[in-house]
């Protein structure tokens, strides 16, 4: 029967096409620290392998031992991916858990912690994290979409953004017709925050229904 030397560290052991395993016999303990090496260049074993460099694919026992190995690798990258995707999902309900729960608790406490400590930073250390308020940007927030609409229509069409959709058959026929003829259809109307922040950025001028919000603060754990 042919016989595969399979050689590992520390020991040497023989592999048959039925896979048992046979101490090798009359081979002398190797001199260079417990690893048999062929001969040719010396090879450094990878650190993610548990089968020297030099190990090589000979019959049906050696190739078996290999494509196991390989499926093995496998299957523990599926269970560890699934244990990993399991505990984010819990982290993050905990997380928001937590938040929803004590945030509006924890940012009182807080704002009346630095009016009572008179500090002029927004944000306190403690031994687990930092907490704080993060002054926001200037932003335009939409109070009265009707308005805003109305007065993108006269005056910058450019921040309209229109979704027309339809089902069946009024759906082929928006693609061959205009809006009238298509009676099934609906047709939801906003707008382009970006459009507009240029547009007001660029003239100073305020659409109407929409406002200018600046100095709001957000509370963040960090």
């Amino acid at each position: 029967m042919e016989r595969t030397v399979i050689r590992m560290q520390g020991n040497f052991s023989d592999i048959d096409q039925t896979g048992t395993i046979h101490e090798p016999e009359n081979v002398a303990p190797p001199s260079d620290g417990g690893i048999a090496r062929t001969e040719g260049p010396a090879e450094q074993e990878s650190p993610n392998c548990s089968a020297p460099e030099y190990f090589h694919v000979r019959d049906e026992a050696s190739a078996e031992w290999v494509v196991r190995r390989i499926n093995e690798a496998r299957a523990n990258v599926h269970r560890v991916e699934q244990w990993a995707a399991t505990e984010i999902r819990q982290a993050r309900e905990q997380e928001r858990c937590f938040l929803g729960r004590y945030g509006a608790q924890l940012e009182n406490w807080l704002r009346n912690e630095l009016e009572r400590r008179d500090l002029r930073r927004r944000s306190l250390a403690l031994p687990s994290g930092t907490i704080g308020l993060r002054r926001l940007p200037p932003r335009l927030v939409i109070e009265n979409e009707s308005a805003a609409l109305d007065w993108a229509r006269r005056h910058l069409r450019l921040a309209l953004r229109i979704t027309i959709s339809a089902a069946g058959a009024d759906g082929e026929d928006l693609a061959r017709w205009s809006r009238e003829n298509c009676r099934g259809s609906r047709i939801t109307e906003r707008l382009a925050l970006e459009d507009l922040n240029e547009y007001v950025g660029s003239t100073g001028e305020l659409p109407n229904g929409v406002e200018l919000r600046s100095g709001e603060e957000r509370f963040y754990v960090g």
